[in-house]
């Protein structure tokens, strides 16, 4: 017998799933079949894998000091990716494999919005920043999550537990990074543009760039993915003796295509599904808890079409507050001598910095830029393309890292705009964005304000004006037009992102105190269901200028929390002191 055929035979005897190519270990020890998830009843269901279920749901297990509860995670996607892609040698990998769009709407929008149908969703290909929101971004926010999010079991924690709380321990303070950080700094508390920087810090990034503690691997570029798939191991470890006793199951390829009700309406009794393609039912116990973590506009859906939220006088169900953020980018070139900056080394090249802005009103609306700095080495590029990569040998690092170009360093505004929203249930005719039915499909109406398409336009006249205050002379400074891929020494038109580019929905199924001010209560339960929850960013009440994830991570953990104290598991586990 040859060795195909050994291994062949060893692997089938393992269940181990494998084919032409490659053997899917990781996949086939942590994920379960149809067949073994129907045989058993579940405490928990999340309906999502992506960045909020996956994380949400490894708190659970987690802080599941009973050791008694069982968790199922389903997914509509499959095992892709057990990491960040970024951690793995797959640079320019095409991932349109499991990126798909299952909703309609208005074409500006849909041209543009999509998402990862996959076990740790976009947390497997984020850009990773992760800043808090401000003051003012939280002022329509409920008060207890304000606090929440504020103290130290908030945004603390989360940001020591994905890196993001280090902010220098990935970009270092090198020569080009505090040169900038300190010539940023000058316009804290200025007006530019039309508008107040208030904010100035290194880049908050989820990387985990040192070890955590001694002995410890460091876990590079955050996914929940790799949270979740640790959990599962383990689960498979702790229950070897015996199958039966799994506490912590994951079910890929399985889309929840509707919620049933029971005959009072007042709780989730079972789910209707599709387990790769085939119709499956799936029924829960009278206290089963199900959480809503398969993004925006499909949690939204399912809200809409199975437990009567967004009832209209008439035609199909709807809600508002549906908001993403705006993004542009400005990109340009300062002479290093400008900047004071000497000559580049291998160990000075890229500097990453968070500038924040506010433009003042009633209420106030929030902005900040995403600005990355790096030398370039061939016209074309940007300084996105030298940070956040895997780059395996040294020969490729001194590829990587010489030629760069000696008279100019390139900058890139990443402007990232607060869209405005509408949380009010009954303020049907007010809503400019909403999501509704269309059949069994969600239809996603997102169309920016004219106060969005003015701070659209000031997050662009801010970016021209902080570039020519950091160049100081307009012979140091050039911009790239992408119209003939050129540098040119005037700004390019103004240029915008698609609405939906960001691909940071939210809004519509937003939190509050009672159940006439917003649809989820402040640990994300519907006011008018007993045993339903949601995490992800669909619960913010408003969308601020931060990217979302720390905030959905950090209240993804506070509804594990609840959901546990519910259930008389209050006791948390042990946990070090990482901030």
């Amino acid at each position: 017998m040859g060795i195909y055929q050994t291994l062949d035979r060893q692997l089938k005897e393992k269940g181990i799933q494998h084919t032409t190519f490659s053997i899917d270990a990781i996949g086939s020890r942590i994920c379960s079949s149809w067949d073994t998830v129907a045989a058993h009843r579940f405490d928990i269901v999340i309906i999502g894998a992506g960045m909020f279920g996956a994380y949400c749901a490894e708190k659970l297990f987690r802080r599941d000091t009973s050791h008694k509860l069982r968790i199922l995670v389903l997914d509509a996607g499959p095992f892709f990716l057990p990491t960040h892609a970024n951690n793995l040698p797959l640079r320019e990998m095409d991932d349109g494999f499991v990126w798909a769009r299952p909703w309609n709407g208005n074409d500006d929008y849909i041209k543009n919005s999509s998402l990862a149908f996959c076990v740790g969703g976009r947390s497997l290909f984020w850009a990773g920043w992760s800043p808090k929101l401000m003051p003012d971004d939280l002022a329509r926010w409920p008060q207890a999550v304000r606090d929440f999010l504020n103290s130290p079991a908030g945004y603390d924690r989360t940001a020591a537990e994905i890196g993001s709380g280090e902010t220098t321990d990935f970009i270092e303070p090198t020569e080009t990074h505090t040169t900038l950080l300190a010539a940023f700094a000058h316009a804290k508390g200025k007006y530019s543009g039309g508008a107040l920087i208030d904010s100035v810090e290194p880049a908050p990034l989820a990387v985990m760039g040192g070890r955590p503690t001694s002995g410890v691997f460091p876990f590079d570029q955050f996914s929940s993915a790799t949270f979740l798939i640790d959990a599962l191991n383990q689960d498979v470890n702790d229950s070897a003796s015996n199958p039966w006793d799994r506490r912590l199951m994951l079910l890929p390829r399985a889309e929840v295509t509707g919620l049933r009700l029971d005959d009072k309406q007042q709780a989730v009794t079972s789910l209707d599904l599709e387990v790769a393609g085939d119709p499956k039912t799936l029924p829960l116990g009278p206290d089963t808890t199900v959480i809503l973590a398969n993004g925006t506009i499909e949690a939204t859906r399912l809200a809409l079409a199975h437990l009567g939220v967004g009832k209209q006088p008439s035609g199909p169900a709807k809600v508002g507050n549906f908001m993403a953020h705006m993004a542009n980018s400005v990109i340009v070139r300062i002479r290093r001598s400008a900047l004071g900056l000497d000559k580049v080394n291998k160990l000075d090249q890229v500097a990453a910095l968070l500038v924040r802005g506010v433009v003042p009103g009633a209420p106030t609306r929030r902005f900040h830029y995403q600005v990355v700095a790096a030398n370039l080495q061939k016209k074309e590029q940007t300084p996105w393309a030298f940070v956040m990569r895997l780059i395996p040998d040294i020969d490729e690092l001194d590829r990587f890292i010489t030629g760069r170009d000696e008279t100019w360093i390139s900058l890139v505004f990443r402007g990232i705009g607060e869209m405005e929203g509408d949380p009010r249930p009954n303020a049907a005719n007010a809503w400019k964005s909403w999501i509704s039915l269309e059949d069994d499909r969600a239809y996603a109406n997102l169309i920016p304000s004219a106060k969005d398409d003015l701070l659209w336009t000031t997050m662009y006249n801010v970016a021209i004006e902080l570039a020519n205050k950091l160049a100081g002379n307009p012979k140091d400074l050039e911009y790239w037009w992408w119209s003939d891929k050129d540098w040119h020494p005037e700004p390019p038109p103004e240029s915008r992102d698609g609405i939906g580019s960001s691909q940071h929905e939210g809004g519509t199924l937003f939190m509050g105190q009672d159940r006439k001010s917003s649809i989820t209560d402040t640990d994300g339960k519907f006011h008018h269901l007993p045993n339903v929850y949601v995490v992800g960013p669909a619960v913010f009440p408003t969308i601020g200028d931060a990217n979302p994830s720390l905030t959905g991570l950090t209240l993804a953990r506070g509804t594990a929390v609840a959901i546990l104290k519910a259930r008389g598991i209050t006791r948390p586990p042990p946990q070090p002191d990482l901030a």
